[in-house]
Order: C-alpha cells, then sequence, then structure tokens
C-alpha cells in the first residue's frame, strides 16, 4: 500500500446510492506557514470530480480508469493556498448507468494533501459532504448511450458552500469510508488536459420562440420541436445588450458560432434577475436551421436555472464539441443579459513534432485540418469522436496512434489508451468494444486491431517493455482465435452472432448485419492473418521466437486455405463470406486487405489492384475508417498508383473542406449519415498525415524506434514536398533538393 492509500480514505455521503448523483465535500485546513517547495494533492474519484481551493477553481477530470486499478492525479495546489485558513471544495459525480467511458464502482472520492511532503489533511473523518445543492441528481436523460447523462443545473440555490466565509448547516453531515473494488493505485498515466480561455464566439442568429409545453419532452425534445422565428438583433437587444421581453409570452433564441469545431467544457456569463431558465444545445452543424439538439433518441442538450445578479458557470463534469451553441430561454423576464455563451477549450498538451508542405495548397489545408482533427479526439483516450461518444475503440484508435506518431511523435498517449483496451480483455481473449466499459459487447475483427496498434507502438516508439508487458495479451488473442479455425478446411470460423458483432465497416455486407450469417468471414480471415504477422514479429522484437514460430505456423495454414476458398473465377475477386449472402457480396475491403497480407498469387496482383483502383469495379465501396488499406494495397504498385492515390485524397477530403468542414467526418456523407446523427470529426479521417508521411516523404520504420530505416518510396520530389517526421531520437527533416529528397536527421 503506498502513502496515499495510507494517508486517504475513500469516503462518500451516507445513503446516497443511484445513477448520476452529484455530492459536495468540503474540508478546511490551517497552514502555519505558505509551504516553501510543494503543496500537491493527490485526489481519485469514482466516476468524475471538480475541484476549487479557496473558492478559485483549481482542476478537474478523473483518468478513465477501472475499478480494480485506480488513478490518482498530482496537483500542485501552490497558486491556491495561502497562510491562516483555507478550503477545500470538491463536488463528486457519480453515474452507476452503463456508458463506453466508465465501469461502475462504489461511489467515492478520495484525496490527500502533502505539504513539503508533510500531510495536512486527508479525505476522512474530517471531511463535511452534502447532497449537491445545484446539480439534480438521480438519472436523467442520456446525451446518448455511449456519453452518459445529461444535467439540469440551478444557480439560483448557489449559497458561497466554496468560500472561506460559508458556515455549513444541517444538511452537511461527516463523510462515511467505504470499500471500493480498488486493489491499487496508479499516478496518471499521462498529461491532464490543459483548460484554456474562452473560446472567441460570435452570435450567429437570433430571434423569438414560442413553445408547446410537453411535460415529457426533454430539453433537448423541447429545444429541436421549439417554434423559431428570426429577428434582428436590434429588435432583441437594448443598447446595454439586456434582452427585450417579447411580447404574448414568448420566448428569445439565440445561437453562437465558435467559427470551427472545438471540444472543452461549456461556459456562460450572464446577468439576470433570477429564476430564468435556460435551455443550453451544441451541435456540429445548422443543417435544421437550428442546432440539432435531439436525434434518434440523442439528447445534446442541459438546462441551467439562473441565479440573481452576475454570474458564470462552467459544467466541468462533461466535455461538449460542435461549432455551435444555442440558448432557448422561454421566458427571459426583463433582466437578462447573455454575457458570454461558449467554451473554455480542452485539450491534451501535445507538441507538433511532425510537418508537412507542398506546392499544392489543398494538400497543406488536408494535413492541417487532419492533424486537427486528431487533437480534437485526444483527451483521457483516444476518442472516436469528441461530440457524439468519446469512446475508445481498438480499431478507431488504431488508425489515430498511427497518423499521430507522423504529426506528434507522442508515444505515452497510445501505449496508455493500447493498455486500457488490455486491461478490459475478456476471459476469451477479445478486448471489450471499448474501455474502460460495464458493456460486454465485443467486435472480433476490433481485436485484431489491438494486435496491430500495439506492434505499431513498438515499431515507432521503440518501446520493447510495453511490448514484453502486453505479449501475453497477443498470445490470448492468437490463441483463442486458433481454437476458431477448421482443421480440414483451414478456414477462421466466424464467432457466433448470437456472442459477438461480426462488424467490419459501415458497408453493406461488412456492418454486422446479424441476419447475414455466414460460415467464414473473409475479412476476419485476413484481419487475423495480419494480426498474427504483427504479433510474429512483435514475438520476434521481445526475444520470444517460440511464439514467434507458433505464429508464423498459423499464418501459414491459413494463407493456405484462403484464395481457394474465397476467390470468385468468374468475378475474379475474393467474396466477402462463405455461407449466407455473403457469397454474393464483392467488396473493395476484401480485396485491399487480401493484397495488403500478401495473399493474393502473384500471378493476380496486378490485375487485383487495378480492379481496385477502378471507379467502376462494381465492388461495394470502403469507407474513410479503412481506407487506409485500399491505399497501402494500391502503394504496393507506387509507380502506377501512388499519383492516383494523392488525387484521390484531395478528391474526397477536399470535398469536406470545401463542404466547409474545420475537421474531418466520421464518412463522406457527413451529418446526414445514420439517421442525421452523423459526426463531423472523427479520428480514423486522418488518414492524409499518414499517406504523406509514408508515401511523399518516404518515411517509414521498418524496425523498433526507426533502428537502421533508410527511406522508402517517395512521391515527394513530383510534388515539391518537404516536412518532418518525428522519431524517438530526434526528427527526420525531408526537403527537395535539384537530385530529389534530401534526408537529415536531427538528434533531440
Amino acid at each position: 500500500m503506498g502513502f496515499f492509500e495510507q494517508a486517504a480514505q475513500p469516503v462518500w455521503l451516507s445513503g446516497f446510492e443511484g445513477e448520476d448523483l452529484y455530492a459536495d465535500f468540503r474540508q478546511v485546513f490551517e497552514l502555519e506557514e505558505l509551504p516553501e517547495h510543494s503543496a500537491q494533492l493527490m485526489i481519485s474519484a469514482e466516476c468524475e470530480y471538480a475541484l476549487w481551493v479557496n473558492g478559485r477553481f483549481a482542476a478537474c477530470g478523473q483518468f478513465d480508469d477501472f475499478p480494480s486499478h485506480k488513478i490518482y492525479d498530482r496537483l500542485d495546489l501552490r497558486p491556491y493556498v495561502h497562510k491562516g485558513r483555507n478550503i477545500l471544495a470538491i463536488t463528486a459525480n457519480h453515474q452507476e448507468g452503463q456508458s463506453f467511458q466508465y465501469k461502475k464502482d462504489v461511489p467515492h472520492i478520495r484525496y490527500a494533501l502533502f505539504c513539503d511532503e508533510k500531510e495536512m489533511l486527508a479525505s476522512g473523518g474530517e471531511t463535511l459532504c452534502r447532497r449537491s445543492a445545484c446539480y439534480a441528481s438521480g438519472a436523467k436523460e442520456r446525451i446518448t448511450p455511449q456519453l452518459g447523462y445529461s444535467f439540469r443545473y440551478q444557480a439560483n440555490r448557489e449559497d458561497g458552500w466554496r468560500g472561506s466565509g460559508y458556515a455549513p448547516g444541517e444538511e452537511w453531515q461527516r463523510a462515511c469510508p467505504v470499500v471500493p473494488d480498488a486493489k491499487n493505485y496508479a499516478p496518471r498515466p499521462i498529461q491532464k488536459l490543459s483548460i484554456q480561455e474562452k473560446a472567441p464566439v460570435k452570435l450567429a442568429a437570433q430571434g423569438i420562440l414560442y413553445r408547446e409545453e410537453n411535460r415529457d419532452a426533454t430539453p433537448a425534445g423541447q429545444m429541436q420541436h421549439d417554434f423559431l422565428s428570426a429577428r434582428r438583433a436590434a429588435e432583441l437587444f437594448t443598447d446595454d445588450g439586456t434582452l427585450r421581453e417579447p411580447d404574448g409570452g414568448r420566448g428569445v433564441y439565440l445561437v453562437y458560432d465558435l467559427g470551427k469545431e472545438d471540444c472543452g467544457f461549456l461556459h456562460l456569463e450572464l446577468e439576470a434577475a433570477g429564476g430564468e431558465e435556460i435551455d443550453i444545445a451544441y451541435g456540429e452543424h445548422l443543417d435544421d436551421l437550428r442546432v440539432r439538439a435531439a436525434v434518434g433518441g440523442r439528447n445534446f442538450a442541459f438546462r441551467y436555472t439562473a441565479a440573481a445578479g452576475k454570474q458564470s458557470f462552467s459544467h466541468w463534469f462533461k466535455r461538449i464539441a460542435g461549432r455551435y451553441i444555442a440558448l432557448h430561454i422561454p421566458a427571459p423576464g426583463k433582466a437578462l443579459k447573455i454575457r458570454y455563451a461558449g467554451l473554455l477549450p480542452a485539450c491534451y498538451p501535445l507538441v507538433e513534432r511532425g510537418a508537412f508542405r507542398s506546392a499544392d495548397r489543398l494538400l497543406n489545408r488536408i494535413y492541417e485540418v487532419s492533424a486537427q482533427t486528431l487533437r480534437l479526439c485526444m483527451h483521457e483516450h483516444y476518442e472516436d469522436c469528441p461530440w457524439r461518444e468519446q469512446s475508445l475503440y481498438a480499431m478507431d484508435s488504431r488508425n489515430q496512434m498511427l497518423f499521430g506518431y507522423y504529426a506528434f511523435g507522442e508515444y505515452d498517449f497510445p501505449e496508455s489508451s493500447i493498455r486500457l483496451l488490455y486491461e478490459g480483455m475478456h476471459e476469451d481473449g477479445n478486448v471489450s468494444i471499448c474501455a474502460p466499459t460495464d458493456s460486454g459487447m465485443v467486435i472480433p475483427s476490433f481485436t485484431m486491431f489491438w494486435v496491430l496498434e500495439l506492434e505499431e507502438l513498438v515499431r515507432f516508439s521503440g518501446r520493447l517493455n510495453a511490448g514484453r508487458e502486453m505479449l501475453d495479451g497477443v498470445k490470448r488473442v492468437v490463441r483463442g482465435y486458433a481454437a476458431l479455425i477448421d482443421g480440414r478446411a483451414n478456414l477462421l470460423h466466424t464467432p457466433d452472432p448470437e456472442r459477438y458483432w461480426n462488424f467490419y465497416e459501415w458497408a453493406p455486407g461488412l456492418d454486422g448485419d446479424a441476419s447475414l450469417k455466414s460460415d467464414y468471414d473473409a475479412p476476419l480471415h485476413v484481419m487475423y492473418i495480419l494480426a498474427l504477422q504483427a504479433a510474429e514479429r512483435l514475438a520476434h522484437w521481445v526475444g520470444d521466437d517460440g511464439f514467434a514460430a507458433e505464429c508464423r505456423g498459423l499464418h501459414e495454414r491459413l494463407a493456405k486455405g484462403f484464395h481457394s476458398a474465397f476467390w470468385s473465377q468468374e468475378r475474379q475477386a475474393y467474396r466477402t463470406a462463405l455461407g449466407g449472402a455473403g457469397e454474393a457480396c464483392y467488396t473493395e475491403m476484401v480485396q485491399a486487405l487480401a493484397l495488403c497480407a500478401r495473399l493474393v498469387p502473384q500471378q493476380q496482383e496486378q490485375t487485383l489492384r487495378a480492379l481496385l483502383a477502378s471507379s467502376g469495379s462494381g465492388l461495394v465501396p470502403m469507407t474513410l475508417s479503412h481506407s487506409i488499406f485500399k491505399y497501402d494495397a494500391l502503394m504496393q504498385e507506387p509507380e502506377r498508383y501512388a499519383g492516383q492515390v494523392i488525387e484521390t485524397v484531395a478528391e474526397v477530403w477536399g470535398s469536406m473542406l470545401f463542404r466547409g468542414a474545420t475537421s474531418f467526418w466520421e464518412t463522406i456523407l457527413g451529418a446526414d449519415d445514420f439517421d442525421y446523427a452523423g459526426s463531423l470529426c472523427h479520428g480514423w479521417s486522418a488518414v492524409p498525415i499518414y499517406l504523406f508521411g509514408r508515401y511523399l516523404l518516404g518515411v517509414y520504420p521498418e524496425n523498433p524506434g526507426f533502428e537502421g530505416w533508410r527511406p522508402g518510396f517517395a512521391l515527394g520530389a513530383q510534388e515539391r514536398a518537404e516536412g518532418v517526421v518525428p522519431t524517438p531520437r530526434g526528427s527526420i527533416r525531408v526537403t527537395v533538393q535539384e537530385q530529389g529528397l534530401c534526408y537529415e536527421e536531427c538528434a533531440g
């Protein structure tokens, strides 16, 4: 047991149970002198926390961890404490309900403050607590199934409890010790988010609203169906910015534009008479001529009840993302002034060590927006998207890590996410759909991506210890799926669709439709081979030659069965599946995977690449998420296809830019996809960074940590492309010279 666990007790409010709870904690401590060297608070929450010291906000954000292995933050409180009496105030949120960033435990908060290494206070019998006076507790509408709950905040019930002049009343009680599942605690493995100053916003639209009251509607549902009528700003505001009260009991709506996709914490500044209800929605577009507050059972809105006078509010328990913030105020009264409605951007601290610049300004802008897309999807771990889910998937994160190695050269963040997925691995060797989560859902193909991303971490970073420490997980994957091999056909049986979601990508025949049952799926068969190839390399790098030989044997065995089983002589292409409707389905994905795994007989490789490159192939096209396999397959013949690949990038990603994108989308259909719930910022779509770094600049490591690195094929001289690719040992600077590309390795 460490000194943090020895000093601090896990505590909670006695009898306070249920879903989506908010509890306040308060403790007073005295400092005879200011700390000379350090005032370090160690804090861990079951779900989320926000911390104030002497009335000043200091920190928020519990690392998304597992109950059995809790993470604590180390916070420097020297800027916040003073000589004499000090107040530590914490609001903690317990979710309980399932989501894709959280695994349930006993609700608790645990903290200890050390000044110059001397314990000053710790959670325990001196901690006072109460049910939050302002946050409504109890299960409310979910934002999305992946994100957890919305919130309601009553600022008119604030009582100054975080400040020094406050005297706790009878609603406060001493916190009770609880026993969570945690077996050990560890310090945060990555940096805390950088919370920035208010993002610039401008008022983009305004008008009056009419609301038909529906007691069963959520704030989001009411906002989506409010009747809106536009007005000029001068018709709604007085000279000093006060909202005019519309006639006839109507309300007011305001839409603020951040100017670009952004992610952070909701922040409001206003003046009010007190009691005004403000519904707040956030979104990525105005396709409905309003912010899309509700879609498909999702609720992207909250409710805030104003206090009297000047006030500011930040919601520290859930990040939001998008470009637009909408306020619907059914009864604004005569004293309401909205001074600010927007975000405090929250960013993972990154140094953009990579760079790319070419003679083509469109390619340059594509690179910049790709890098911004990646940044917006990095917080406590990689996220598929910051708006709708904020979830760590192995498939999505493999893309994000690979692209990020070129843009940032940062290795702690990807290693931490890979370890989270490893920690959530099931007994059968599959990783969970996300981590951490209580969901039992599994996507077998995503388990294969976990093996790929671990191998690529070691390849790019040289962190052999990470490979050694997680090799046991790789063995569980390899051996678990080896048990599904049909011994006579040398084919991988499709996992039971009653237990597993056999999803590959969002395309017909590949989206895991359980009605399309098959005996053998070509995508999973080949993905398992790719995982075996990666596992063999990884085992060789870390010195486990026996396991490397085991992987090689399985790979060779499965490779023998693939071509004869899935190849259609008539179509000159590979079927998607054997047995069921998949036999008649031919997809770009399967052809690309087969080429990437080197499973295609040599005499048919060129023909299959030509089919893959053809716009009239008749194959089900790949989506943005897996397009990397198509481009890698085509770039096996770079002299023939490199130009086409770059032209396609300019056309596809450029089309998003020309439609106003400031980050790249989940699919090319944008917000209209997934029944109008498509994401406009998705990390898996930052593919161009990888393509530019590997195929325009010619940089890709064959061995861990770029050991013995040599330039590969590069189209950069033709495109007048230059750039920097970060490595663990420094950077590789690529410049255009008369004789072609010139490479310089720079230390540090």
